[in-house]
């Protein structure tokens, strides 16, 4: 090769190599690090330049053979507009693939990713950043557009998306995409996603803890995406329409909050319209409540069809399995897409009330069955089955069960043909049960119905459908314990013809309505026909009905038909009833076409009573016939006529005939007219528009009105005026007058108001408005009267607001005249307003003419405030004058309910009312209120109770924002000279300060003062977003006043006195606060003043541990016996709470609760001893609490009740035996029935012993002249069960005997000897036992005989009542059982006529049954006695506590004797507790023949002394006159008894030992006692009269020889031993006698 050749081969191949070694000295160059600095700066400015923005690049490093990294890139929009930040990015690619177009990278390692997007408009905002981001095996091929990576991971981040640009952005065509992109996996790690589209309502926000995807692929050209395997956990995800969260107990879908979510998916494959996936498991909770605990299946769907299987979804209540497949043209009625359809379901309640909660809120009713169910989760899940297959063509029902557990159990099956088709065939059965528990379902879902109706148990339904052809035959049967009811008929679509029969067999109405009166119900229905219109003459139908038989209230009715025809448009109607208290006859006729209706109808009521019939508790029966007519063109003209006449009512004890009532309504095209006259009542109506018309204007009218009030009740203004909607008035007229003789009257007698006259006259037009009056006369409700009552109304072309030319004009005034206790008024009110304002002046003036009350003010309503103007310059209330500041303006601010304005009444005598509501600083509220110097009793006529006092009080109230904001309050509260019904409480004084706080906190103190002294003070926060103990303070009671509380107790007579101390920390919620510390009480007392009984209250603390309260030997002292106690041991559990549960044991032992010998108190109820011992326990829940135990009432025990109202009422009584009644003060006043009082849940199961010893009496009169005493005892047992009534059974027997002191009318005040016999017997209500009682008054009278001798009689005069208190009747009788001719005469009288006779015998002294009739009248006898029985009413009066009888006896000298009249006396007291007694007692003589003999002014004097508690034994000193012996004369016995009381049935029970009682068993034994013994006469050794006997005061029965026959076994009742030394011994005795008595 020659040189030259050799030069030029150089040279090329320098110029061929230069390219390659320029472009590796460039490559060379690019690692070294000056080099790469200079690059970056360059490529920055360029792109800055070009782009506009600012790009810069903090550092870069190229590593050979391509390692970049890249560090602190940042592009900027503007300074502070980051679009995208890199911390730093590091990649090493393949060299060699990027020759063939593929980039093969490793790995790529990306830290701190900030993107920014934000359109020109800033309408929309892109935000993503990645903390951490790792690609591994990333391959691209940009020829194949295809992309593998191995594995992507992410660690935080966020991306958020905002945008308010809702234009749709037009389609741009562009070339599709055919990228292929496959990941072998994507793990998303802490990852929060935010997309906020306000305008589109679209809010969703999540926090995803992890989002892992294996093997994942998309296909960009066929836009199909396919995973093998994804797992997502997210701790929230929310999705909202608004800003707002829901705060609702259901699933609110616009409002979806999920927490705690976890989702796991297979083999998902998206195509177009194909889609398929398997999930393998979800889990998640919802803010309402919804805990889904496990979901799984696959879902499969394409264009044609979808398809679920393997369905389990699983709640923490409910749970779903199945399976459906189902075309989609099923949708569009494709007679040939096939149905799948298998489900197992168990619904919960919860989950019910979840999803359905938000329909059920649109309405009050279902709001109220959401919270009733919400509270009260009683029921059961509700399970369904269902199993279907088939087409539209052929559908068969294989199972379709239903299941509610103890509620409902229905399964239908069959089949189904041509379903959309009228000529549809098929069969179908069905099978159904009631359960026990569907009436607890009834009662939550309408309990209002409940208490009317109930659903029986078990009932069962059964029935068979077939259908053919469009034909439907049907056989329903419901069966209820021996009741069926059975509907059968066919029913033909295509002809509209029908043939249904009903039948009833003995269906017992009082199953399905408890209350009401309904008994067997049998009944027979047949109804056939052909179509329902009823005015084509096609329309055939036949009814027949028979009611075989019913029972309603006390009737039995039966035989009631029912006959009816329509054919060809003639109607026939006839219901007829011929049963007594239903008695009636209905017929209907008329003519029904296109044309118009011609209707007669008759309806006679023979006899209806409401009352026999269960429809009326109180008497209401009444007969009337009525007749009438209707003629209508189905248009606008119409004639009704009517006429009712033969009116007769019952209502109650009156009986009234309204006159005939007759109404007329006439109807054009032009006008309407209508009248009703009925005795003395006159309406008239007239509308001058057709029917249409009228109907039209008064829809609009009330539209309008009701839409304008709605407005104004919501806060905004009206948007029309007064004349806007008087163009809808029609042109009308109405009158109406009435006076006492009228139906309409007679309805509101029936309602207890009673008006004399009344007038009301109404005129509408659109032009003139309205315009009318109302007068109304001699108004009565109950005991109120009113005298006069008007009332004008008018439209007035006068503005009072703004805008609108018309205002309504009311005028009123109500007039009273003084009656009885009832002041006279006048009220007069002039309201004028309109639909943005109005005025109101008003005065109530009292009967002297005197003005109590004025006011006038004016107000608005529309614009942005209410606004409140009082007018004048003074305000007048409670007869009280006040200077009104003339600036005064209350306006209520519409938009965030600010007061503002200012308010001060200043009174011309004292009291200043002021209130200041200011906006000084944007944005808050201030409220200033000031009261000063108010003298409470001056403002009693404003309802207040009698309460006296001077208060001051000033109170601040701050809030920023409105009513939704926390305000905060401060206060200074005084009442100086505080008195309650004349009770002084002296000075009170109370602070209060409550701000909210920050961290939404509310403070609270405040102070109770009393008298100058602190006695109570409260401290705490409230931390409402603090769920376990939100609430934290300290309760503190220093000294704090117990008679504080005494005005306010329920009792007037129960008062506390004493103070309390204690510090009580305050924690846990505001509606169960738990309380925490101690409180003891200092000289506390219980008074029960009118029991005169007063408890000492114990000073030992008193434990509190989280709102457990404890009883330590809490001891109650009765200030009757101070040393014994009644003690209060156990604890309350859970006080605050709802579940306050109580373990108490109440025990005390003979104990004296009262000992008073005499009232102290003019209001006291009870005095005398009363020793009791007590065991009781109560336990349980304080809703049901359960109270066992007994109470002893022990030997000792002298009690006497005082009646303040007088049982007996004053008519009866012998200086008022004529009473003047005025029946108009109580008109209408019906008894009402009291409910028995209910205590709720409470238990208790008591039992009362009474021992034989024990006297109780009541004083029946507050002067004690009337009373009744007596001894005795028994075993009384006490129930209360939950949600009963109280009962009591046992009897109570009066073993002692006693006394009855009683003003009869006309006789006056008699004694009477109650017989030891008597007895009170329980069996049931504790206000209705059986008393068997009877009491003797002994009167001595003349008895004359045929032979005009008469002779001095002893008679017993006895009250008897054997029966229920309820029904008690009083009898008389009367018998000489110491004269057997008169005794002879009395047993062949009728009971009535010796009630007759006793009567008059006590009335009189005389007994008027002599030979000589009404002339046998002595009126010395009669005043002698009337004498006696008021000597004895005034020294009761006058000596209480002391038995004094007082007695007069007059001989004639008719018997051969000299006349004469003896005064008797006997005096007697009881001491030491009642064991001593002494007697005293004599006689003194006036007369003619009266002789130093007969002036025994001491004849009687007794010592006796109890010698057991149980007063059994005695011993009697005494000293007596003998005057009735008949061997031995006259004369003096003094001696010493021993008396034994006691029943028995031999002689023999008197040694032996009693059986001790069982309620005293432990204690002491008690007198055996045999409650059917009765007392027979004494045993004696020598017999004596009564004289002897009452000398050693030995009860009655001991002396009284009873006319009562014999009982079976011998009864000692007492047995009295004494030694008697006579005074003066006739000539036969020598020595000393014993006698045994």
């Amino acid at each position: 090769m020659s040189r030259r050749s050799k030069y030029i081969k150089r040279i090329l191949w320098g110029i061929l190599l230069t390219p390659f070694v320029l472009v590796l000295l460039v490559a060379v160059l690019l690692y070294v690090p000056p080099v790469q600095r200079f690059v970056v700066q360059r490529t920055a400015a360029y792109l800055s330049e070009k782009t506009g923005m600012q790009v810069s690049v903090g550092n870069i490093h190229l590593a050979f053979p391509l390692d970049l990294s890249l560090q602190k890139l940042q592009v900027l929009r503007s300074p502070g507009d980051t679009l995208i930040s890199v911390g730093s990015l590091s990649l090493s690619p393949a060299l060699r693939p990027l020759f063939d177009s593929q980039v093969e990278v490793p790995r790529i390692a990306l830290d701190s990713l900030t993107y920014n997007q934000r359109d020109s408009l800033g309408l929309s905002l892109l935000q993503v950043h990645l903390p951490a981001a790792t690609a591994e095996q990333l391959f691209v091929d940009l020829n194949k557009e295809r992309v593998d990576l191995n594995r992507l991971t992410t660690q935080g981040g966020y991306i958020r998306y905002y945008s308010t640009d809702t234009t749709k952005k037009p389609e741009e065509e562009s070339e599709p995409l055919k990228w292929l992109i496959r990941a072998g996996e994507i793990d998303l790690q802490k990852t929060r996603i935010e997309v906020a589209m306000p305008l589109d309502s679209l809010l969703i926000d999540a926090d995803v803890d992890r989002l892992k995807i294996d093997r994942g692929g998309a296909d960009l050209n066929k836009m199909r995406f396919q995973v093998a395997h994804t797992k997502i956990d997210a701790k929230s995800l929310r999705y909202s329409i608004d800003q707002n969260f829901s705060k609702l107990p259901f699933f609110d879908p616009q409002h979806i909050q999920l927490h705690d979510l976890h989702l796991e998916g297979e083999d998902i494959d998206s195509e177009g319209m194909r889609l398929s996936l398997l999930l393998r498991h979800a889990q998640l909770r919802e803010q309402s409540g919804l805990k889904l605990l496990h979901l799984s299946g696959r879902y499969q769907m394409d264009s044609l069809a979808m398809r679920l299987d393997g369905l389990d979804l699983i709640t923490d209540a409910s749970s779903i399995k199945g399976y459906l497949s189902m075309p989609w043209s099923l949708l569009q009625s494709d007679r040939k897409a096939q149905l799948e359809l298998s489900t197992n379901t168990s619904l919960g309640i919860k989950d019910i009330l979840l999803f359905a909660g938000k329909t059920l809120q649109e309405t009050p009713d279902g709001r109220k069955l959401f919270n009733t169910f919400a509270r009260h989760r009683l029921l059961a899940p509700l399970k369904m089955q269902a199993e279907l297959t088939g087409t539209l063509t052929a559908i068969q029902i294989r199972q379709a069960e239903l299941k509610w557990p103890d509620i409902l159990d229905l399964n239908l099956s069959g089949t189904l043909s041509e379903v959309l088709e009228m000529h549809r065939s098929g069969r179908l059965k069905l099978r159904g049960r009631v359960g026990p528990k569907a009436n607890t379902l009834l009662g939550l879902l309408a309990p209002e119905q409940a208490k009317t109706y109930r659903i029986p148990s078990p009932l069962t339904i059964s029935g068979d459908i077939d259908i053919r052809q469009g034909r439907y035959v049907g056989d329903l049967t419901a069966e209820e314990g021996t009741g069926k009811l059975q509907l059968k008929g066919h029913f033909t679509e295509a002809t509209k013809t029908y043939d249904l029969v009903l039948k009833a067999q003995d269906i017992d109405g009082r199953h399905f309505m408890p209350q009401d009166s309904i008994g067997l119900v049998s009944l027979d229905v047949a109804l056939q026909g052909r179509g329902f219109d009823p005015l084509s003459p096609h329309t055939q139908l036949s009814i027949r009905g028979r009611l075989h038989e019913a029972n309603r209230g006390s009737l039995h009715l039966q035989d009631i038909t029912l006959d009816g025809s329509l054919q060809s448009g003639n109607l026939g109607l006839s219901l007829n009833s011929m049963n007594p208290g239903a008695n009636f006859t209905l017929q209907l006729d008329g003519i029904f076409s296109r044309q118009g209706i011609n209707t007669g109808i008759g309806l006679e009521l023979v006899d209806l009573d409401l009352q026999r019939l269960g429809f009326s508790e109180t008497p209401l029966a009444g007969k009337l016939r009525l007749e009438g007519e209707l003629r209508s063109d189905l248009k606008d003209t119409h004639t009704i006529q009517a006429t009712l006449d033969g009116m007769n009512f019952t209502m109650g004890d009156e009986k009234i005939a309204p006159p005939q009532a007759e109404l007329h309504v006439s109807t054009s095209p032009q006008d309407i007219h209508a009248g009703l006259t009925s005795g003395d009542m006159k309406a008239s109506l007239y509308v001058g528009s057709s029917p249409t018309v009228a109907q039209k204007d008064v829809t609009l009218l009330l539209d309008e009105t009701l839409r304008q009030v709605e407005l104004i009740t919501s806060g905004k203004s009206a948007t029309k005026y007064l004349e806007d909607l008087a163009v809808h008035l029609p042109k009308a007229t109405f009158s109406l007058s009435m006076g006492k003789d009228n139906p309409l009257r007679y309805y509101l007698a029936e309602q207890r108001i009673a008006v004399g006259s009344l007038t009301a006259n109404l005129a509408t037009s659109p032009q003139e408005g309205i315009s009318g009056s109302v007068d109304l006369s001699d108004l009565r409700i109950d005991t109120l009267r009113i005298n006069a009552a008007q009332l004008n109304i008018s439209t007035e072309r006068t503005a009072i607001a703004r805008g609108d030319s018309m205002s309504l004009a009311l005028f009123g005034t109500v007039m009273k005249s003084h009656f009885r206790e009832q002041e006279g008024f006048t009220i007069s009110t002039d309201l004028r307003a309109s639909l943005q304002g109005g005025h109101l002046d008003i005065s109530y003036q009292d009967e002297r003419g005197q003005t109590v009350h004025a006011a006038e003010a004016s107000g608005s309503w529309s614009g942005e405030a209410y606004q409140l103007h009082f007018l004048g310059d003074r305000l007048r209330i409670a007869s009280n004058d006040y200077t009104i500041n003339p600036d005064n303006l209350l306006s209520l601010r519409k938009r965030d309910n600010f007061l503002l304005g200012s308010l001060k009444l200043t009174g011309e005598k004292r009291g200043e009312f002021s209130l200041q509501a200011t906006e000084e600083t944007p944005g808050v509220q201030d409220i200033l209120l000031g009261i000063h110097n108010l003298h409470l009793e001056d403002y009693r006529s404003l309802g207040l109770p009698d309460v006296g006092g001077i208060f001051f009080g000033d109170v601040h109230y701050q809030r920023k924002g409105d009513l939704s904001q926390q305000p905060t309050i401060s206060g200074d509260l005084s009442i100086s000279d505080l008195r309650y019904e004349d009770k002084k409480l002296g000075h009170f004084t109370s602070s209060l300060f409550y701000e909210p706080r920050s961290g939404d906190s509310h403070y609270i103190t405040g102070e109770i003062g009393y008298n100058g002294q602190p006695a109570m003070s409260i401290d705490g926060i409230y931390y409402p977003r603090e769920k376990v103990s939100p609430l934290k303070g300290t309760l503190t009671l220093t000294s704090f006043p117990l008679e504080l509380a005494n005005p306010f107790l329920a009792e007037n007579s129960t008062t506390l006195a004493g103070t309390a101390d204690g510090s009580i920390t305050l924690s846990g919620k505001l509606t169960e606060p738990l309380l925490s510390g101690q409180m003891h009480l200092n000289k506390g007392m219980l008074n029960l003043n009118a029991y005169g009984t007063h408890l000492a209250l114990d000073s030992i603390p008193i434990r509190m541990e989280g709102s457990d309260i404890f009883f330590d030997h809490y001891a109650l002292r009765p200030s009757g016996d101070p040393k014994k106690t009644i003690y209060i041991d156990g604890s309350i559990r859970k006080s605050t709470t709802p579940q306050a549960t109580a373990s108490l044991r109440i025990t005390s032992d003979e104990l004296t609760l009262l000992n008073e010998p005499h009232p102290t108190r003019d209001d006291q109820l009870l005095y005398g001893k009363i020793i009791a011992s007590t065991r009781m326990v109560a336990t349980g829940p304080l809703t049901s609490l359960r109270v066992r135990g007994s109470v002893n009432v022990l030997s000792g025990t002298n009690c006497t009740y005082v009646m303040r109202e007088d049982p007996l009422t004053a008519s009866q009584q012998t200086d008022q035996l004529v009473q003047f009644i005025d029946f108009s003060d109580t008109l209408f006043t019906k008894k009402v029935e009291v409910a028995p009082t209910s205590l709720g849940g409470l238990d208790v199961n008591l039992t009362i012993n009474v021992d034989p010893s024990v006297r109780i009496g009541a004083d029946l009169t507050a002067g004690g002249t009337d009373y009744v005493h007596a001894q005795g005892g028994g075993t009384l047992h006490f129930t209360y069960p939950p949600y009963g009534e109280m009962s009591m059974t046992g009897r109570y027997e009066m073993s002692g005997g006693g006394e009855l002191s009683y003003t009869l009318p006309v006789v006056g005040n008699k004694r009477f000897s109650i017989d030891p016999t008597s007895t009170l017997t329980w069996t049931g209500p504790i206000s209705n036992p059986y008393l068997n009682f009877s009491a003797v008054n002994k009167v001595k009278a003349t008895v004359s005989s045929s032979s005009e001798n008469s002779q001095r009689v002893n008679f017993n005069v006895s009250i008897l009542i054997k029966d229920y208190v309820s029904k008690m009747n009083l009898s008389f009788g009367i018998s000489a059982p110491e004269n057997l001719s008169v005794q002879n005469s009395i047993s062949t009288m009728t009971k009535e006529e010796q009630s007759k006779q006793a009567i008059a015998l006590m009335a009189t002294g005389m007994y008027l049954a002599g030979s000589s009739g009404a002339g046998n009248l002595d009126l010395n006898s009669a005043l002698t006695s009337l004498l006696q029985s008021q000597i004895n009413k005034t020294a009761g009066k006058l000596l209480q506590g002391t038995d004094l009888n007082l007695g007069v006896d007059h001989y004639d000298g008719s018997s051969g004797e000299a006349a004469r009249t003896d005064f008797t006396y006997s005096f007697s007291r009881r001491f030491y507790n009642d064991r001593i007694r002494i007697i005293v007692g004599g006689k003194v003589q006036s007369g003619a023949g009266v002789t130093n003999q007969g002036q025994t002014f001491l004849d009687n004097v007794s010592l006796q002394y109890q010698l057991d508690k149980s007063g059994e034994q005695y011993l009697s000193l005494y000293h007596k006159l003998v005057t009735d012996n008949v061997l031995e004369g006259e004369f003096t016995e003094t001696g010493v008894g021993y008396v034994i009381r006691r029943k028995m049935s031999s002689l023999l029970d008197l040694s032996a030992r009693k059986a001790p009682d069982a309620s005293t068993r432990r204690r002491r034994p008690t007198p055996r006692r045999r409650s059917s013994v009765k007392h027979g006469s004494p045993v004696s050794i020598r017999s004596r009269l009564s004289r002897a006997s009452r000398a050693t005061r030995c009860p009655p029965s001991a002396t009284k020889r009873s006319k009562v026959s014999a009982p079976p076994y011998l009864h000692l009742s007492h047995l009295c031993i004494s030694v008697s030394l006579p005074a003066s011994l006739p000539s036969s005795h020598s020595s000393l006698s014993g006698r045994a008595r």
